[in-house]
């Protein structure tokens, strides 16, 4: 399981989950990684889910999976508006900013459109996020911060994984509400 969300979110795995076939082989334990543990992000007071056509169209990608030749094959199919928001090189998303990993400044993150559905915070489940890739280095934001960001959509056809969609050169446009 833990390899199929890292995957949909086009997360590496460290080697050691490769290697394993369960995804929990030989993890260090909490006390070897000392004070790399990072407590759990803190959802802040009175943010709301955001609702909006871009992320209704993301959410409406149909994945199925299906077993061919002892492979599992990813399927996607994209409502038309989407298609289209993508062909047009320009895609602009409001939503709260979670990072990957603690930058100076970052190139690479996630977005979703509701802080309680953060896919680190492990209370709620995975829900629906939105990796963004940067055309240039910002600064490192507020964990749930909530942005505006533009970039251009693309939509992801490789078939070994469940991620949809990815916003690359994409820019900060607007931080705060």
């Amino acid at each position: 399981m833990l390899r199929r969300v890292c995957l949909a979110l086009g997360l590496l795995l460290p080697a050691t989950l490769h290697a394993q076939d369960d995804g929990f082989g030989d993890l260090p334990t909490l006390s070897e990684l000392g004070d790399q543990v990072v407590a759990p992000p803190v959802i802040p007071e009175g943010a709301v889910a955001l609702n909006s056509l871009q992320w209704d169209l993301i959410e409406a990608v149909e994945i199925s999976e299906r077993l061919e030749n002892d492979a599992y094959v990813v399927t996607k199919t994209y409502p038309g508006e989407l298609v289209s928001m993508a062909q047009s090189g320009r895609f602009e998303i409001e939503g709260y900013f979670v990072p990957v990993l603690a930058q100076g400044s970052v190139r690479q993150f996630l977005m979703v459109r509701d802080p309680a559905e953060c896919p680190f915070c492990g209370s709620s489940g995975y829900g629906l996020a939105l990796e963004v890739i940067t055309k240039r280095p910002i600064p490192d934001l507020t964990e749930f911060e909530r942005i505006l960001v533009q970039g251009r959509l693309d939509l992801v056809e490789d078939p070994e994984t469940w991620q949809a969609v990815i916003l690359r050169d994409a820019r900060l446009v607007r931080r705060g509400s």
